[in-house]
Order: structure tokens, then C-alpha cells, then sequence
């Protein structure tokens, strides 16, 4: 056995997960405009299997050194998609859990098999007849929505009467400081709104404008709107060019929102903030995290203003 032949193995397994995962990511990311189980599950999943049955072919190979033959791989081709202007760097980290999972999960599985089989060729042949089967089967099946909905509650130090006025329209809303919001993704920064149902109300974000039509309308006790226009979710960053990816637009759609406003007593408010949404991002239950996550920041964000709106005294907005 030549010396260093599990590192060589290794480095073999890391440029095998790079094809994989920049490759055929990058096919189901443009081509088929998917995101769902085939590129954050099947994919990592199977690099994982790949990279451990090439560095098991050696003694000495140990699981750890599989798993992190898959994970090499796995970072490098995210630095591709990142480099070639694929993706952008916040939807790769946000990716990144399940990724490093699936391809953690998928190199244990495939060198405990291979230590207990040891036909290691065999192995190989089953994976290159079942990975562009699973692939092609998670890439064009159709991505299911996602229906969701986020509250969140705040207590203002204020009267109702005071509070409505915010909740219904600002001129302005400061920067954030949730981090979230931090990096791009789409939030409000001003609202403008007629009054009464029927009413159109705007909320203009930093990506474009939420066309909105008021469907509850009772004075210092509750707004209820309809959404009828999402604009895109995010501003992608990536250093090395301008991005468009496909899941900026059709993938996340806000139904409706509405702020239930509870007199407490003793010069207190209770605002509680519930928005609709539904998004198509697979599997969903981990983007959901992410999603509900981004609302309640979004909610915080707006909750923030109205109380400073109100603890300073500021005029009524506009409407």
C-alpha cells in the first residue's frame, strides 16, 4: 500500500463530491428550478456515500475520515456555487445544516455497509444506478406549498387609542437590528394605508411593494389585510457577481397579516402580530424554521417602531 493512500483516496472522494454537488446542484437549482429534497437531502445524502465507499477502500480509513472527506467536498463545491455566481452566501449558510447532516448521514451509512458487505464495487454500481434515479425523482416532482402561520405579541406602554395609528400606517421604519434582516432579506420600511375595508394598503419593503387590501378594519381593536402581491424575498450578496436565483420569487407568498390590539389596563397595549404565509422550499420542515424565524424578526422589527412612535409623541402618520 502506498504511503498516504487513505489522504490520496481522500482528496479522490472530495473532487467526486465537488462534481456532484456543484454539477448537478447547479442543473436542478437553473434547469429544473427546484428546491427541494433532491438538492438539500438526495444530493448531500449521496456525496456522502460516494466520498466514504472511495476513502473505505483503504486500511486505515475510519469513519471520521469519511465523514470528512464528504464535508471537504461538500465546502468546496458550495465555494463554487458561490464563486461561479450561482447562489448567494446567505442561502448556502442557511443551507448548511442540513447539508453537512445529509452528507454526514450518508458517509456513516455507506462505510458501515461497506465494512459489513465488503464488496465495495458492488456498492459503487448500486449507487450509480439509484443516485441519478433519486435525483431525477426529487428534481421533477413538484414542490408542495408550505401553508404557515407566525404570532407574535408585544406589550406597548400606551394606550390603544394611541397605539392604532402605527399599526395602521408609518412614513418610516428604522433600520433593523434583528439579524436576519441584517443580510438582505426582504423588510418593511414604511406602510401607507387608506382606512376602512376595502381600503388598499402598501407596505413598501427593500425589494418592492406588498399590495395590500384591508379586510377587518374596528378602530383600536383590529386591522386584518389581504396581501396581494409578494415581492421578491431577498437581495442576494455574493461577491463575485450579480445573482438572480429562481427561489427570489414564486417560492414564499404572504396570504395576509393582521394586529390585534388588547387594552391591558394601567396605561398598557397588547399588540399581537399574526401574518399568513406559505413557501415551497423543501423539506419543510427545516425551512419553515428559517421562514417563522424571519417572520417574528419582521414582526419585532415593526413592533420596535410603534413603540417608539409612541413613547416619542410623533404626529399620527400619514394615510
Amino acid at each position: 500500500m502506498p504511503k498516504g493512500a487513505v489522504w490520496l483516496c481522500g482528496f479522490g472522494a472530495i473532487a467526486v463530491a465537488v462534481v456532484l454537488g456543484a454539477g448537478i446542484g447547479f442543473l436542478t437549482r437553473s434547469f429544473w428550478e427546484r428546491y427541494g429534497l433532491a438538492i438539500f437531502a438526495v444530493l448531500p445524502f449521496l456525496e456522502g456515500c460516494v466520498a466514504a465507499l472511495l476513502v473505505g477502500r483503504y486500511r486505515g480509513a475510519t469513519i471520521g475520515r469519511a465523514i470528512g472527506a464528504a464535508n471537504a467536498g461538500l465546502l468546496i463545491g458550495s465555494f463554487a456555487v458561490v464563486l461561479f455566481a450561482w447562489e448567494g452566501i446567505v442561502c448556502v449558510v442557511m443551507a448548511a445544516p442540513i447539508l453537512v447532516g445529509m452528507a454526514s448521514l450518508g458517509a456513516a451509512f455507506a462505510f458501515a455497509l461497506e465494512n459489513r458487505i465488503r464488496r465495495p464495487r458492488a456498492l459503487m454500481a448500486s449507487y450509480a444506478v439509484f443516485a441519478p434515479l433519486a435525483l431525477y425523482s426529487g428534481a421533477s416532482s413538484s414542490n408542495g406549498w408550505d401553508s404557515r402561520c407566525v404570532q407574535t405579541s408585544t406589550i406597548v406602554r400606551a394606550e390603544p387609542e394611541k397605539v392604532w395609528p402605527f399599526c395602521v400606517a408609518l412614513d418610516r421604519i428604522a433600520d433593523p437590528s434583528e439579524p436576519l434582516l441584517l443580510v438582505g432579506i426582504a423588510h418593511p420600511i414604511r406602510v401607507v394605508s387608506g382606512a376602512g375595508v376595502g381600503a388598499r394598503r402598501e407596505c413598501v419593503l427593500t425589494t418592492g411593494t406588498m399590495i395590500e387590501r384591508i379586510s377587518a378594519w374596528e378602530p383600536g381593536k383590529v386591522l386584518q389585510f389581504d396581501v396581494k402581491f409578494t415581492p421578491e424575498t431577498m437581495k442576494e450578496t455574493n461577491p463575485f457577481g450579480t445573482i438572480h436565483p429562481a427561489h427570489l420569487s414564486g417560492y414564499y407568498e404572504c396570504i395576509r397579516g393582521r394586529f390585534d390590539i388588547t387594552p391591558l389596563g394601567r396605561g398598557l397595549t397588547l399588540i399581537t402580530g399574526t401574518s399568513w404565509y406559505r413557501q415551497r422550499l423543501g423539506p419543510a420542515w427545516y425551512w419553515g424554521l428559517w421562514s417563522d424565524e424571519v417572520v417574528h424578526e419582521i414582526h419585532r422589527s415593526v413592533f420596535a417602531e410603534i413603540a417608539r412612535r409612541v413613547k416619542s409623541r410623533e404626529a399620527t402618520p400619514q394615510r
